[in-house]
């Protein structure tokens, strides 16, 4: 019977969840993350200053901020900075329903700068948030410059 729990027991343990990320390889990979995100945004951003340009980007946009969330949301953060990361996600996913609102506004015919002009000062209190969780979790990358 003593035998029967120890190896019930080690596999209760072998199985448990894996141990939270320590902070160096936090920073690593959540930063890693923002920069090819912050890279995508950077190569579809409109080279011209056109509606179609504009249409384009924020068309684009939205999917990057959407896999920018959901990779964020499958690391597991130090306990000291998991509230911040969290919160962080959360204000990345606000500002993709925002985008998205946008796209869905020009895809019922409303002039792309119309619809970004519209979502501006909501998107610049979300990029503020964003930026001040990122600091938070001590992601420098994450955060804008």
């Amino acid at each position: 019977m003593t035998t029967v729990l120890a190896i019930a027991t080690a596999l209760a343990s072998s199985s448990a969840a894996p141990a939270a990320l320590s902070p160096a390889d936090y920073r690593a990979k959540a930063n890693a993350l923002c920069a090819a995100a912050k890279a995508q945004v950077k190569a579809i951003a409109p080279k011209t200053r056109s509606q179609a340009a504009l249409r384009r980007y924020l068309e684009g946009a939205v999917p990057i901020g959407s896999r920018l969330a959901a990779n964020l949301a499958r690391l597991d953060p130090p306990a000291g900075v998991r509230a911040a990361h969290l919160r962080g996600i959360s204000i990345v996913q606000r500002e993709v329903a925002v985008l998205a609102g946008a796209v869905k506004r020009i895809h019922g015919g409303t002039a792309p700068l119309v619809a970004f002009n519209a979502i501006g000062a909501k998107e610049d209190r979300l990029s503020k948030a964003e930026d001040a969780a990122w600091r938070a979790a001590g992601l420098k990358v994450c955060a804008a410059p």
